[in-house]
């Protein structure tokens, strides 16, 4: 159910601008924190080719992230690999759907219909580099 009025128009370019800078914050207040930091081994943000975000964990379990920006999708691609006796490697695709609620505030909408803020939606994202197990269940 798409919740944005007819009468707005949602500014994609904007919002994935928004977006990329508040990641791009993230992980670096991530790498800066001493505990975040010894949980995740260090994170690398990179602004790839074609507006593409890449953010990578390379210590186990390992964590890759690209999100690639649609016409009103954000398209999200996790590979997570987990060493021990049995390696599982795992990847994931979502995505994020634009959306404006009835108060015209910008939302995210994941593949489950569940909504975010542009703010809640950057932790939605990199919530596999804290917890990657939970992605290979």
């Amino acid at each position: 159910m798409d919740h944005t009025p007819d009468d707005v128009q949602i500014d994609i370019p904007v919002l994935w601008k928004d977006l990329q800078k508040l990641i791009r914050d993230v992980v670096e207040q991530m790498n800066h924190d001493k505990e975040l930091r010894q949980k995740t081994g260090g994170l690398d943000f990179q602004q790839g080719p074609s507006d593409t975000i890449v953010v990578k964990k390379q210590s186990l379990p390992a964590v890759y992230l690209t999100l690639t920006p649609g016409t009103a999708v954000i398209a999200a691609n996790y590979r997570i690999v987990i060493n021990g006796p049995n390696v599982k490697e795992q990847e994931i695709r979502e995505s994020l759907s634009f959306e404006i609620d009835g108060t015209r505030t910008p939302l995210c909408r994941n593949n489950q219909g569940e909504f975010f803020t542009i703010e809640q939606a950057v932790f939605y994202i990199l919530r596999p580099f804290l917890r990657p197990e939970f992605a290979l269940l």
